[in-house]
Order: structure tokens, then C-alpha cells, then sequence
């Protein structure tokens, strides 16, 4: 349930030194008067990078400066333990992770690190993966979804394949895994094992996954300090509670089963009288349809026909009715629970030995 982190880990001038020697050192902006008591290691435009290839994955961890105070590592965890993400890796191994991304680089740079319990976390994305029977529904959810909005976040959806709610310090997406896996990390994987890339893209068929990326002052906010470290995100329940109230906060409620609009409709003549019932009703009818330019036609139509406050009191009246995921396509059920046992690995699953079943499979 961990992807992409950020770190940033304290260091001084023998560390940089160290590390410099391996750097690559990119300048944009060079001073005109160059002091000679100033720092060279803060020189504005200078900035520095390098990637520790891992030998056993041939994944690549990508580790930059700007001066000696901090070096800054990002990486994605579950690449650095197995090689892909197409499995997801959970909290309580984020431990192991560090440790052994502290190992390579020390190794790689000949330098001595600080305990990771002292790296600051920088960026964290969480996720989750479910594997549903095919691409068709992993589309079809992806459709269903795009119908709800997010507040104050820009909808992307690219070819049913993905749904994407940009903010400037948060991000929500929605995107089937064999698509990406083959845009991606299949090309790089096929480079060392071209049967195991073929294996995992087979095995991507139907993962579906959703991934919510925050940024330093995301970070911030969720955990109420300035500085946080590995011990904030090590928990599966918080990672958990963290991605449904990121879905809640898009779908407006915590029922995150699908529902046809027959069961839409029982559900409200169960919760409302007949009258309010049938307004409601139609109501979602006309808010929610399969037809996306249609859907995007009806909600123009109705906010300029009633006004903002009775849109927003009949959607409430909707969620308060604990209406699921409000699903337009016929014949299609599917159910976006966390912990799901749709998962595409349980937190017992030893993906390591999985992985190594795939490799070993004709």
C-alpha cells in the first residue's frame, strides 16, 4: 500500500564530498561575482543527482542534492523490494525498505548514513490494488467513477485507462495496472529477463489500482507536524484509513459497493417516503449516466434550472441514504472495499516467493 516515497536525509560536508565524486552536477543559473568566502556548496543553479542501480532488480533509486545539508532520496518501496509494483507493498515492511535502500546507497557512495528513523518524509504516495476479472472492468469502473467530482481538483480521464484528480499538493488517480505496467516498467524488465516481463504483464490483466500522492505540505496537514518520519506510515490501518477518506471525500460516501439504479431506487422508498423517493430518484437519474457527454449536458442543465444549494441538499439526501457507487452500466457490479479480498496480495503474501513461482511457470 506504499509506492513512491521522498526522503530527506541530513548530512554534512564529508558526506557530500563523498557522494559529489558520483554526482552528476547540473547548473541552470551561474553567479556573475563569484565571492570567494562564499559556500560552494549552496551556489544557486547547482544541483545534483545520481541513480544507484539495485543488481538484483536493476531498479534505480534516484538521489539528488543542492548543498550538504541534505541529501534527498525518492524511490518507489515496493521496486526497491521487488522489483515492480504490481504488488502492493505494505506499512509494516516500510522498515526493511529503508534499511536496505540505506545499505545501497552507503555502499554505492563509500559514506556512512543517519538512521533512517531520522529521515523526514518528503513525499508519500499510498495505494491500493484490487485484481477484477478483466481491463473491460477495470474500464467500466474507471467510467462510473469519472461521474463524481472532487472538490477544488482538476479531472483528467485518458481513454477510460485512467482518471486522475491533479491538486498542487495532492493527487488522486484511478488507472488499470496493465497499461501502465506496459508503458513503463515492461521495457526496463524485458532488458534483463524478457520472459518474466511477459509473465508480469500477463498477470496485470485486470489489476485495478488507485494511488493518492501528497506532497510536503499534504504531508503536513494529514499528520499535524512540521517534520515526519517512517514511524507516521509503518501502520496498515492508518495507509488504510488514509486512502477511504481520500475515496470518501470523491464518491461522498463510505459505501463503496456498486449499485444499479433499481437498487438505488429501493434503497431511497426504504429510507424516504414515496414522494421524496421518486424525486430523488430522478434526480440521480438525470445527475448520473452512462453517457458521459449526456451526464455533463444533464448537470449543466440542472444547476442552471435549480439553484446550488438544492443541487448540493439532494446529493447529500442521496449520501445520507448510504447509496454506494452509483454504477450506470448494465450487467457490472464492482466493489472498491478496503481491506478487499480482491486484493492483489493480502499482507500475509509472500510476494517474493510469488514472484519467483512466476519466474519458474512455463
Amino acid at each position: 500500500m506504499l509506492d513512491t516515497t521522498r526522503w530527506k536525509i541530513p548530512s554534512n560536508k564529508d558526506i557530500f564530498d563523498a557522494s559529489k565524486k558520483k554526482f552528476y552536477e547540473k547548473r541552470e543559473i551561474q553567479p556573475e561575482v563569484q565571492d570567494e568566502e562564499s559556500n560552494p556548496y549552496t551556489e544557486k543553479g547547482s544541483f545534483y543527482y545520481s541513480r544507484p542501480i539495485i543488481e538484483e532488480n536493476g531498479y534505480q533509486i534516484f538521489v539528488s542534492a543542492f548543498n550538504w545539508d541534505n541529501l534527498f532520496v525518492e524511490f518507489s518501496a515496493p521496486k526497491v523490494m521487488y522489483g515492480t509494483n504490481i504488488f502492493m507493498l505494505y506499512p509494516d515492511k516500510i522498515v526493511d525498505v529503508l534499511q536496505k535502500v540505506k545499505h545501497i546507497l552507503e555502499q554505492f557512495y563509500e559514506i556512512t548514513l543517519p538512521d533512517p528513523f531520522l529521515w523526514i518524509l518528503q513525499r508519500l504516495d499510498v495505494c491500493y490494488a484490487w485484481k477484477l476479472l478483466s481491463n473491460l472492468e477495470c474500464k467500466c469502473t474507471i467510467t462510473n467513477l469519472s461521474s463524481y467530482e472532487y472538490p477544488r481538483k482538476k479531472e483528467i480521464l485518458i481513454d477510460d485507462e485512467s482518471l486522475t484528480y491533479w491538486g498542487n499538493t495532492y493527487k488522486l488517480k484511478f488507472y488499470q495496472k496493465q497499461p501502465e505496467f506496459k508503458a513503463h516498467d515492461f521495457k526496463d524488465i524485458r532488458k534483463i529477463d524478457p520472459n518474466f516481463a511477459y509473465k508480469l504483464h500477463e498477470f496485470s490483466e485486470g489489476i485495478f489500482r488507485t494511488e493518492v500522492t501528497m506532497h510536503k505540505k499534504k504531508i503536513q496537514q494529514v499528520f499535524g507536524e512540521k517534520d515526519s518520519n517512517y514511524t507516521r506510515i509503518r501502520d496498515n490501518n492508518i495507509i488504510e484509513g488514509l486512502l477511504k477518506q481520500s475515496l470518501s471525500e470523491l464518491v461522498k460516501t463510505t459505501n463503496y459497493e456498486s449499485m444499479d439504479m433499481i437498487e438505488v431506487f429501493n434503497r431511497l422508498q426504504s429510507v424516504y417516503d414515496k414522494k421524496k423517493a421518486i424525486n430523488l430518484f430522478q434526480f440521480a437519474n438525470t445527475w448520473y449516466c452512462a453517457d458521459k457527454t449526456q451526464e455533463k449536458q444533464n448537470r449543466i442543465i440542472l444547476e442552471d434550472n435549480l439553484t446550488l444549494s438544492t443541487v448540493k441538499k439532494r446529493l447529500d439526501l442521496l449520501r445520507k441514504a448510504d447509496i454506494g457507487l452509483i454504477n450506470t452500466l448494465k450487467d457490472f457490479k464492482f466493489d472498491l472495499k478496503i481491506p478487499s479480498n480482491l486484493a492483489v496480495n493480502s499482507p500475509d503474501t509472500d510476494v517474493l516467493e510469488l514472484l519467483q513461482n512466476l519466474r519458474n511457470t512455463l
